[in-house]
């Protein structure tokens, strides 16, 4: 298991990692502090919780990505 906490979403595919997919984003949920950014990973959802706004808006590709420590 991953904390969503430690999951990080980029435009582009990040040069410095190899625990990089690309996903779908569904939509996004501004809840002051942080966004919730609901994004969909093969057949399945995952939420990234992120300071700030999204990368991308809803139906477009970006990178999902974990340092390997987490």
């Amino acid at each position: 298991s991953v904390r969503t906490v430690h999951l990080s979403l980029s435009s582009s595919r990040p040069a410095d990692t190899q625990n990089c997919w690309p996903v779908t984003i569904v939509r996004a949920v501004f809840l002051g502090d942080i966004t919730q950014v609901h994004v969909r990973w093969g057949e399945q959802e995952l939420v990234v919780r992120q300071i700030g706004s999204s990368v991308v808006g809803p139906g477009e590709t970006a990178f999902l990505a974990v340092d390997p420590l987490h």
